[in-house]
């Protein structure tokens, strides 16, 4: 009887000894929570922008409302995230902190694939997933005619004429640094494109792409050597095309 009261004397010290070094822990981990998020330590010493080209990184950062010398742990970084998302030249945006002072901002901007004229005059960036883009300097696009848009940076546009355009850019893309205008004025029959060196291209809306590239392709390769330049009709059958040169004053 003697043995198990003092036993159960010894558990109860035991345990007591636990809790007070559990409370002591505690009250350091506290402490020492509290001296950190009071510390120049979560003050943002810097703030790294990836994956931006057409847009300035102070315009995201500015756009974002991030600078150095915010508080790391007061800033919410889902509103910081969707400011960013606003901006039409971004298809994806993430931020995050970094250990120990830093935040990153990771974008994937959007691929412009052509111009287009608006209603309040000029020109805008529209990318392939069919968004109208702020304008940009360095960038050589074909321009989109035969259509004028009533449309503002940030709009998407999912009109059958310009969907159309996307997927003949898309179908065309080894060839679209040759391509400095597509008219469509002439939809849904046929299509014109005009080369960066002055060649003119009819060609059926519809038609087999690939083949009627490679027919393309083959033409004027002949074409260049010879230095001819006039209008291609690609409106023939399969592997036949009709050409026009240019009038001369000769």
């Amino acid at each position: 009887m003697g043995k198990n009261v003092l036993k159960y004397k010894q558990k109860k010290k035991g345990s007591w000894r636990r809790s007070l070094l559990a409370l002591a822990l505690t009250l350091v981990f506290f402490g020492s929570l509290a001296l950190y998020l009071t510390s120049p330590l979560v003050l943002i010493e810097d703030v790294v922008v990836r994956g931006n080209d057409a847009v300035d990184t102070d315009e995201l950062l500015t756009l974002a409302g991030l600078e150095p010398g915010m508080h790391l742990w007061r800033i919410n970084l889902s509103d910081k995230q969707h400011a960013l998302s606003q901006h039409p030249w971004l298809a994806e945006a993430s931020i995050r902190r970094q250990f120990p002072n830093s935040i990153v901002v990771e974008v994937a901007e959007r691929q412009p694939v052509a111009a287009v004229s608006v209603q309040e005059g000029g020109w805008l960036p529209l990318s392939a997933d069919g968004v109208v883009l702020t304008p940009t300097s360095g960038t050589s696009l074909p321009f989109l005619t035969g259509i004028e848009l009533d449309v503002s940076p940030g709009d998407a546009v999912e009109t059958d004429e310009v969907m159309f355009c996307l997927d003949l850019l898309h179908d065309f893309l080894s060839f679209q640094k040759q391509i400095s205008e597509v008219n469509i004025s002439h939809l849904p029959l046929y299509f014109v494109l005009y080369t960066t060196d002055g060649y003119v291209v009819k060609i059926w809306a519809g038609d087999d792409y690939t083949q009627r590239l490679d027919d393309l392709t083959m033409v004027l390769a002949q074409l260049r050597m010879e230095g001819v330049k006039g209008v291609v009709d690609l409106r023939t059958r399969s592997g036949q095309v009709v050409f026009s040169p240019y009038e001369t004053d000769n």
